[in-house]
């Protein structure tokens, strides 16, 4: 056989072989997390907000945003109106004074941070607003002369999938297994997200071990996303021990949490 046509058919074949890890290869694979691959959830409600989070190293902070008297919100309904919870100050401003002071969100340069905001009224407004500020935190969220080093996931009511492609480099996507996302927007998805419960089949007493049934559920749910090369997260997971490790066999990529201690502890002695 020729040596170069031999070559060419062995850089075929390993081409194939490649390609079929993305599609196919990451189903089911057993995850062993780090506080990288975990979303503190409604961190801003937590006392105190950000520290806690930000000291073990979390991947994802979250925070509800709502439009109340002209004024955009930290908050997750009208009830959390007193709190006067503002953005800026729990989050980007720290965030500001770290990266101007290390170049990086973590005092370790391989640590990633990115913020998650579910908006929870007025999309257009609160997207609107949310532009102006990668406008004026271009340390963060990137500009000519800045990298992006904080991404922002768009969470709750999110843009219409027509307009993705527009948006902001810093800007991207938690995505739905109900949305048809085209292969040429994949690259603006952070992560799919879906509730727990409307994935487990069947009554589900929350907490109890899920039946064989039920995790070829969760797990079909996990393939669906790993086969388009996207991340998965659920939320409304029970958060304890047992559906830590469940995700985790699972494949699930980010895991939700109000417990970081906890979860901290958990992941430190598996």
């Amino acid at each position: 056989m020729d040596l170069k046509y031999h070559i060419h058919c062995v850089r075929i074949t390993a081409l194939l072989v490649f390609a079929h890890g993305i599609l196919w290869g990451q189903n089911n694979v057993p995850r062993n997390y780090t506080m990288q691959d975990v979303l503190a959830h409604n961190d801003y409600q937590k006392s105190p907000p950000f520290t806690t989070a930000y000291k073990y190293g979390v991947g994802i902070f979250e925070a509800d945003l709502i439009l109340h008297d002209g004024r955009v919100k930290v908050a997750h309904d009208s009830s959390e109106f007193h709190h006067n919870w503002d953005l800026e100050e729990i989050y980007l401003k720290p965030l500001k004074r770290y990266v101007i002071r290390r170049g990086s969100p973590y005092p370790d340069p391989k640590l990633k941070l990115a913020l998650m905001l579910d908006i929870k009224s007025h999309p257009e407004t609160i997207m609107t607003w949310i532009r102006a500020l990668i406008g004026a935190y271009p340390e963060l969220f990137g500009s000519s002369d800045h990298p992006v080093r904080v991404p922002i996931i768009i969470s709750g009511i999110r843009p219409p999938i027509n307009t993705w492609a527009d948006l902001p480099a810093s800007i991207f996507i938690d995505g739905r297994l109900t949305d048809s996302i085209p292969i040429s927007l994949r690259s603006r998805v952070y992560m799919v997200s879906s509730s727990f419960s409307s994935v487990v089949p069947g009554s589900w007493n929350r907490g109890q071990p899920l039946s064989s049934s039920q995790i070829a559920a969760v797990r079909a749910a996990v393939d669906q996303v790993h086969q388009q090369g996207l991340k998965i997260r659920f939320w409304g997971v029970p958060d304890q021990p047992y559906f830590w490790k469940l995700q985790g066999d699972l494949g699930v990529d980010i895991i939700g949490s109000d417990h970081l201690a906890e979860l901290a502890r958990y992941i430190s002695d598996n």
